[in-house]
Formats: structure tokens, C-alpha cells, sequence
């Protein structure tokens, strides 16, 4: 009985461990715009162009502050009215074991010591992505100023090892 027990605590463990993230405060994949500005009557729904974050310019895309201070950057395909992605732009929000916006990839490298930086093809930005939980911790970086140190050139980037400053901070989460 107590194996039993000891195996499903351990297996259900790592299932949530394993979950993806898709839900943030009160934002979730899948949600209507429309019910995500009813959650949220006190913020302000700003209307973007997405490519600013890396997304397709017919997408309607948005920057939901608080305050006047950027919370989260929404978007969704086309003329649909559902949110397919959403990026949390504010320290006031953690994921995992307390990852932030704000955080240096030398404390989020200090936790998770196996990360692996990419560039991404289209935006040029660095990011450590995590295959679990489906989520990117992006830098935004350019060529003079990368946490990598890379192989390769434009698309065909690979990653070599580190460069000696690893005090750039996440700019957002993508979830």
C-alpha cells in the first residue's frame, strides 16, 4: 500500500512538473479578447503592430499595462478573436521556480545549468527555451552584445558556449 502510494505521489509529481504553461494571472491560450479585457477592466488594452514582438503584423496584438507599466503582450491570428500566445513583460509574475522578468541569465543559469541559448532566425534575439513546460526566456540582444557565443552565420546559427557577461536580463516570457 505504501509503494503504491509513494509511486503515484512520485508519478503525479512529475506530470505537473512535465505541464505546460498556458495560463498567467488571469490570461490563458484560447481565451476571447473580449473575456480577457472583462478580466481585466481596470487595464488598458493597447493596440500594437505584433512584429515589434516578433509576431505577424495582421495579427491583432496588444500591450496590457497597468498603470502605464507594460504587464503582458497578447495576440491572436488574424481577425480571430482568441488569444494563441502571450508574453509576460513584468517582474510582478513568475513561472516555474520563480523565473522573472528582469531576472540575469546568470540567476536563471545558476537554477538551470543545462540551459542552451538559440538565435531566433527572424527577430535576431537571443532565447533559452524549455521543451517541459513550452516556455522562452527571451534576451533581446544583437550581435555586440550576446550572452553566446555562436557558430555559423544568419539562419544557420549554433550555439559554442558562453560569452564572459552573463548579466543580460530576460526582457519577457513567452509562454
Amino acid at each position: 500500500m505504501i509503494k503504491s502510494f509513494l509511486f503515484l505521489l512520485l508519478f503525479y509529481s512529475w506530470k505537473i512538473n512535465a505541464q505546460t504553461i498556458d495560463r498567467i494571472d488571469k490570461l490563458y491560450v484560447g481565451q476571447s479578447i473580449d473575456e480577457a479585457k472583462k478580466a481585466y477592466p481596470e487595464e488598458t488594452f493597447r493596440k500594437i503592430d505584433g512584429f515589434a514582438y516578433c509576431v505577424d503584423g495582421e495579427s491583432q496584438a496588444y500591450i496590457i499595462e497597468f498603470r502605464d507599466t507594460a504587464r503582458f503582450f497578447i495576440y491572436s491570428l488574424y481577425d480571430q478573436n482568441v488569444i494563441v500566445n502571450i508574453s509576460i513583460l513584468s517582474h510582478h509574475f513568475s513561472v516555474m521556480d520563480n523565473l522573472t522578468v528582469g531576472m540575469t541569465f546568470e540567476e536563471i543559469f545558476t537554477k538551470h545549468p543545462n540551459l542552451i541559448l538559440s538565435i531566433d532566425d527572424l527577430c535576431n534575439f537571443e532565447y533559452a527555451y524549455f521543451p517541459d513546460q513550452r516556455i522562452a526566456f527571451i534576451f533581446n540582444t544583437t550581435d555586440e552584445n550576446r550572452i553566446g557565443i555562436y557558430s555559423g552565420s544568419d539562419g544557420s546559427y549554433e550555439f559554442s558556449e558562453y560569452s564572459d557577461d552573463l548579466s543580460k536580463k530576460v526582457d519577457r516570457i513567452r509562454l
